[in-house]
């Protein structure tokens, strides 16, 4: 999992020399929130310097405790093939935040644990 809120590299391209220069909240930084290319909305420079779900989590591996029809008693949740389960939330301090949702149907079968890569 990324550390940080914004991706440096990407900001970068937008003229802000730092994740600081973006969200760092202090007398020391003039915070830069705007692009240098124009055209660039606050809003499109949010989503292009911070980290999407599909960016942070390769795979979302769910146990449980009672199998499915097919006898398994894990999911692999994605949050490519499975947005809906995946909570964003956007802080200008800590970027885009997630939270887990899981299907009603994975939840009746009781989760024991959850493993995230």
């Amino acid at each position: 999992m990324n550390n940080v809120s914004a991706s440096p590299v990407r900001s970068q391209a937008h003229g802000i020399s730092s994740v600081g220069r973006y969200n760092y909240l202090s007398p020391d930084y003039n915070l830069t929130w705007s692009s240098n290319i124009t055209g660039v909305t606050e809003r499109e420079l949010f989503l292009a310097a911070t980290w999407d779900a599909t960016e942070i989590f390769r795979l979302v591996f769910v146990r449980t405790f009672v199998s499915s029809i097919g006898g398994k008693h894990s999911v692999r949740v994605l949050p490519a093939t499975h947005p809906s389960m995946f909570r964003e939330q956007r802080h200008r301090k800590f970027g885009r935040c997630y939270s887990l949702q899981l299907d009603e149907r994975i939840r009746q079968r009781g989760v024991y644990y959850i493993k995230m890569e």
